[in-house]
């Protein structure tokens, strides 16, 4: 038997003039098959003959694909699509099946892969349109494979291919602070025709906002996420989320700690300190005064701080700022730096020299303030008991210890102590011990020092004799005789001096008066009792049965007077009782008139005068004041007038009193009080006119 081998690609199994297409394998035929067999291969559509003598005709069916219809007919760019198609004939193993789709005119002259299916058999590609593609209402999507390579039939329906919204990004930041008002979400831009959805972890946030070719903002969030925002064109539903995303979170507040300090301080001192109770590590704390910072920022160590001592008023405060997450909080409380002021300086005045046994000499501050206490200061030690402050002069009285005497004013209030101007010094003189009087023949001599001058009568000097007679049968023979008038009546009193050689007899006629003994009472007077300050008050002693001292209380404070009929200057207003104590035989007799005087406040400035720019008689000024005794006083009278001056001491004694005619106008009245021998001291001047009465303090040293 013969055998035969056909290795074929597609082997023809031919009988008579019709063939079938089988795979490719070798086949052995029997030796007794006597039509002859010539190996053929043969591609799809081809006829063949076979080469013997019978002239057969070999025909093999071709390979299709058709691909199936499509729907929907409008698909967005990016979405997916199914494509399904069917075959004819056969393909190999390694055949992979591409769905494409054609360009925008609908020729597949460029086409783009949609998507892929590896397989031999009918199927289903499950592809993308592409996002690359432009839009067009004639697309077509067919199939095509690879092995062998066949290209299939499209889906025979124009297909619509919309584009998507434009890709924006989201704007906002990832974080906020703890108890802040969160994060604003939105987008760089939007479209017209387009609607925008924030979404948190998936989630519809809020409604959609419409395109307008600006930014849009979904407003504050604060809940914590994932938040996204998709856009859809409102005509095609297409959509399409924009870029990044943000992922929101809560940055804690830095930790509460008190403000700690301040108070107050008097000018000039170094401040007060203020700090923080604790600190957080990581953060930074900064001072501010009235929410101005003030200073740099001060690093957190887990201990208090300290922002140093502050010397500027006002109100501190602290904020902390965390250095990493840049969340700050202002810290609870506050520090109140207040500057209290030093009370203000006023002169010393007064001071000077007095002769030992005399009461002394004044000390004086020239002004004082309210809520100020005043303290007398000799040689830097306390002296007498402090002064309240009353708006005017302050009279510490007289001081008899020599030396230096300040006056340290202290507020009642804040404490703030300071010293008042200038300083003044009470020197003490000796009295110059008696005189030895030495009688050598005709001349005397005189033991007193150098400075102290005698004067000698000679012509009483050269008697030898003195004979009194006191005209009560009483009689004396010393020079200078103390005598006592036991009964009432008028006496006559005679004097002789002899030298033995001659007599000199002078007479005195009712010379001394007695009255019967009476009881002795205190009483006085005043001219005025009322009136505004500063206002003079002229006392009168009424006081019956011959007293012999006098010591007057003014009920203001001052020094009392020891004179019978002072006058004293009432400094601030206020009503003051009066006391009189008299003294006969070291027997003391005391009345007071209880709120004798009634003093108002300082009189007002008077209306300008329409005819000068000069205040009304309100005021008198002296220039120069302090002075050696000769002075000025200047003061303006709106009329002509009479007026008296009148200048009297601390104590109520008056000096000298002059009655003058002023003009209309500016005065200048000249004051020299050098030949009344005035000591260094404080005194009041005072002019008296036809309204009332104006006074000043006058200062005399030597």
């Amino acid at each position: 038997m013969k055998k035969l081998l056909l290795p074929l690609l597609v082997t023809l199994f031919c009988y008579q003039v019709e063939c079938n297409a089988q795979s490719s394998f070798s086949k052995i035929h029997s030796a007794d098959d006597n039509r002859t067999w010539s190996p053929v291969t043969l591609s799809r559509n081809e006829s063949v003959f076979s080469q013997d003598s019978k002239n057969n005709v070999a025909k093999i069916a071709a390979n299709t694909i058709s691909t199936s219809s499509i729907t929907p007919f409008t698909y967005c760019k990016g979405a997916a699509v199914t494509v399904s198609f069917t075959i004819s004939g056969s393909f190999n193993g390694d055949n992979v099946f591409t769905a494409q789709i054609s360009d925008p005119s609908g020729t597949f002259t460029n086409p783009t892969t949609v998507g892929t299916l590896a397989g031999t058999s009918n199927g289903t590609i499950n592809g993308m349109i592409p996002l690359t593609i432009t839009n067009s209402g004639t697309y077509r999507i067919r199939v095509i494979s690879s092995s062998p390579a066949t290209n299939g039939t499209d889906n025979g329906t124009n297909l619509t291919i919309n584009p998507l919204p434009t890709q924006y990004s989201i704007t906002g930041s990832s974080s906020y602070c703890a108890e802040g008002n969160g994060v604003v979400i939105g987008v760089s831009n939007s479209e017209i025709g387009v609607k925008y959805q924030l979404k948190r972890d998936g989630a519809n946030v809020g409604s959609e906002l419409s395109g307008n070719f600006l930014p849009l903002s979904f407003g504050s969030q604060k809940t914590v996420g994932t938040y996204t925002v998709f856009a859809t064109f409102t005509a095609t539903g297409c959509t399409q989320r924009m870029s990044d995303s943000i992922n929101l979170v809560v940055n804690p507040l830095p930790l509460q700690y008190n403000v700690t300090g301040g108070g107050s301080y008097c000018t000039g001192g170094s401040g007060n300190l203020v700090g923080l109770s604790n600190s957080q590590p990581g953060v930074a704390y900064q001072l501010l005064r009235y929410s101005i910072e003030t200073g740099s920022p001060v690093g957190g160590t887990g201990d208090p701080i300290s922002f140093g001592n502050q010397t500027v008023a006002g109100l501190y405060t602290v904020i902390a700022k965390n250095l990493q997450t840049g969340c700050s909080m202002e810290m609870p409380g506050n520090a109140n730096i207040v500057i209290n002021p030093l009370p203000t300086p006023y002169d010393v005045i007064g001071g000077g020299s007095y002769c030992d046994g005399e009461n002394g000499v004044s000390i004086l501050l020239y002004s004082s303030d309210t809520n100020i206490v005043y303290q007398l200061k000799v040689d830097g030690t306390n002296t007498g008991t402090p002064k309240n402050g009353t708006g005017l002069a302050i009279e510490f009285g007289l001081q008899k210890q020599p030396g230096t005497y300040t006056v340290e004013a202290v507020n009642s209030k804040t404490n703030c102590k300071s010293a008042m101007t200038g300083s003044k010094t009470i020197i003490r003189n000796p009295i110059p011990s008696k005189p030895v009087i030495t009688k050598t023949g005709n001349e005397l001599s005189s033991s007193a020092n150098i400075g102290n001058q005698w004067y000698l009568n000679q012509q009483v000097i050269a008697k030898k004799t003195w004979n009194w007679d006191f005209g009560d049968t009483q009689t004396s023979t010393v020079q200078n005789p103390s005598h006592t008038f036991t009964n009432a009546g008028s006496y006559t009193v005679t004097l002789i001096v002899s030298d033995g050689a001659t007599n000199d007899t002078i007479t005195k006629g009712a010379f001394i008066t007695v009255q019967e003994q009476s009881e002795v009472k205190a009483n006085f007077s005043a001219i005025s009792t009322s009136g505004k300050a500063p206002y003079p008050v002229k006392f009168t002693d009424l006081s019956i049965g011959s007293p012999t001292a006098w010591e007057w209380d003014f009920g203001d404070g001052s020094a009392y007077a020891t004179v019978n009929n002072p006058e004293h200057i009432y400094m601030s207003a206020g009503k003051y009782s009066v006391t009189l104590t008299v003294t006969k035989d070291s027997k003391q007799y005391k009345t007071t008139k209880n709120d004798y005087i009634t003093i108002d406040s300082t009189a007002t400035a008077v209306e300008e005068n329409t005819e000068s720019d000069h205040m009304t008689d309100n005021k008198i000024s002296l220039v120069p004041n302090p002075n050696d005794g000769i002075s000025s006083v200047f003061y303006y009278s709106p009329f002509s007038q009479k007026v008296t001056l009148t200048m009297s001491s601390i104590l109520g004694k008056q000096i000298f009193r002059k009655e003058l005619e002023i003009l209309n106008g500016e005065n200048s009245i000249p004051l020299d009080v050098t030949g009344l021998d005035v000591a260094e001291g404080i005194y009041y001047i005072t002019i008296q006119h036809s309204s009332g009465t104006v006074s000043g303090i006058m200062e005399v040293v030597k």
